[in-house]
C-alpha cells in the first residue's frame, strides 16, 4: 500500500496461502481477505466491489455507509 501523493491511496492485491503475522483477517461473500495493518484502519469502513469501466473489471472500493 501507499499514496503516489495526490490520489487516493494505491493498494495491490496478492493471492497467498495464509496471512501474515500482522495481517488482519475479514471474510466477504465466503473468501477470506488479509489486509496488512498499515491500510486496516483506513479500509474499516469500505466495502470491496467490482465495476465495469468499459476497459474489464476495477476492484473498487467504497464507504458502506455513506
Amino acid at each position: 500500500a501507499g499514496s503516489d501523493g495526490g490520489g487516493p491511496p494505491v493498494v495491490s492485491i496478492e493471492f497467498v496461502e495464509a496471512p501474515r503475522e500482522a495481517d488482519q483477517v475479514t471474510e466477504q461473500s465466503g473468501t477470506q481477505v488479509y489486509v496488512a495493518p498499515d491500510i486496516a484502519a483506513p479500509l474499516a469502513d469500505a466495502v470491496m466491489d467490482v465495476q465495469d469501466m468499459g476497459e474489464g473489471p476495477q476492484l473498487m472500493f467504497r464507504q458502506a455507509n455513506p
